[in-house]
């Protein structure tokens, strides 16, 4: 698959979430994804799940934060460390994004051929 067709599917998850009043990138998604999965990890933790470093997630957190969608807590056993924490805004908003991606995810499906398709998923396993 090449760069337009990653483009083209950005361009359609924005214009779904922008349709729902959902005002979050896919990076801020996935970083909420993880946190719903597994709330309070430290933030070493979700860089690591999200492969990206902790100057990216900083940023990604800081945004979150400002929306009222995550929350740094200063960790018990160690104060340098923060655990990350959903709200309970994050956590409906993600409840309503969940529904989304799948009914997204099968009409992407639906327009490219088997050989295509199978690229996005070896795409999507090295993201």
């Amino acid at each position: 698959m090449d760069g337009r067709t990653h483009h083209i599917i950005g361009l359609y998850v924005r214009s779904i979430l922008n349709e729902q009043d959902i005002p979050l990138s896919k990076e801020q998604i996935i970083v909420l994804s993880k946190l719903y999965d597994r709330d309070g990890q430290t933030q070493k933790e979700l860089a690591k799940a999200i492969y990206r470093n902790n100057t990216t997630l900083t940023r990604r957190l800081n945004k979150l934060e400002n929306k009222g969608l995550a929350i740094r807590i200063k960790y018990e056993i160690d104060r340098r460390t923060n655990k990350i924490h959903i709200t309970q805004l994050s956590q409906r908003t993600i409840e309503r994004v969940i529904p989304l991606l799948k009914s997204m995810s099968q009409k992407i499906e639906s327009w490219l051929n088997k050989e295509e398709l199978e690229n996005l998923k070896k795409s999507s396993m090295k993201i």
